[in-house]
């Protein structure tokens, strides 16, 4: 015969097994929004290196040059 014990016991271990499950699966997405995040985060820096090169570039200044004189 199983004493109440058990079974209070097995539902304890059931509902934090299906704890770590969730906790796990978690992670996971955790881990890949971080992933995404850092390359959207390094394109982000890429497209600001571009423009600053385009904005402070050596050819913006021989434009402002030309329309200066």
């Amino acid at each position: 015969m199983i004493s109440n014990k058990t079974v209070i016991l097995e539902e304890v271990l059931s509902k934090f097994e299906k704890l770590l499950n969730r906790h796990e699966e978690d992670k996971i997405k955790f881990s890949k929004t971080v992933e995404l995040l850092e390359h959207e985060n390094c394109l982000l820096k890429e497209q600001l290196e571009f423009f600053k090169r385009k904005l402070f570039g050596k050819s913006s200044e021989k434009q402002k040059r030309i329309l200066i004189k």
